[in-house]
């Protein structure tokens, strides 16, 4: 078994395991410390200074080629960028706006003008024609960047959070400011309608860390399709 699935699978089965810690805390601290770990192994391993064997994504991308990262395998829906902009996005949008209650690493860091795109939303219902527009235009070395800029981020909000905050639900003006904020499509607004019944617990789960491990095994996928 190579190092990749060896942590894959340990991840997966973590996840089950973090559930139970967040939802039904005996001790806090421990929950917190538990979401981290799975938060780092999911991002590169530059947030935490951590080996490369220890993070998904550097196992996945370290050392892949421009032309892997862009292509759209034939009958598939994305390419390995449009996946890691998706998860950087919902990540960014989720864990700023619903959780912290601030803009995004997005408007904050004025990445729309580094990306040098119109697209600004998390990718959900986006046509075919715009996911070929962003795969093969998208800044990738600025994307990497990013998602782990909004990582970085997302360790200081799990780190401030109370274990009050663990059982709140998100606050409907938060959740609505996510058209506003270039986050969501209209196309989109299931998904608000989503998040916004999910407390904070449930949105470390869902998409903090299960999300990135959907979309990182999606990234493998891709990654062995011509």
């Amino acid at each position: 078994m190579d190092r990749f699935t060896q942590l894959r699978k340990e991840t997966s089965q973590f996840q089950t395991q973090l559930r139970d810690l967040l939802t039904k805390p005996t001790d806090y601290s421990t929950s917190i410390q538990a979401c981290l770990t799975q938060h780092a192994r999911l991002h590169s391993s530059q947030i935490t200074q951590d080996s490369p064997l220890n993070s998904l994504e550097d196992l996945l991308l370290d050392n892949l080629d421009e032309k892997t990262f862009r292509h759209i395998p034939a009958n598939q829906e994305h390419s390995i960028a449009w996946n890691l902009w998706h998860m950087a996005r919902i990540e960014d949008c989720t864990m700023n706006t619903l959780v912290a209650g601030t803009p995004t690493i997005f408007e904050k860091q004025q990445w729309k003008e580094k990306f040098n795109f119109p697209f600004t939303d998390t990718g959900n219902n986006m046509p075919p024609n715009q996911i070929i527009v962003l795969s093969e235009t998208i800044d990738l070395s600025a994307l990497r960047t990013y998602r782990q800029m909004v990582a970085l981020q997302t360790r200081t909000i799990i780190k401030n959070l109370t274990p009050e905050d663990l059982k709140q639900k998100v606050q409907p003006d938060r959740s609505s400011s996510l058209l506003s904020n270039g986050c969501v499509r209209k196309e989109a607004q299931s998904l608000i309608d989503y998040w916004r019944k999910r407390t904070t617990a449930g949105l470390l789960l869902m998409p903090a860390t299960r999300h990135n491990l959907v979309h990182l095994n999606e990234i493998y996928q891709l990654k062995h399709k011509k």
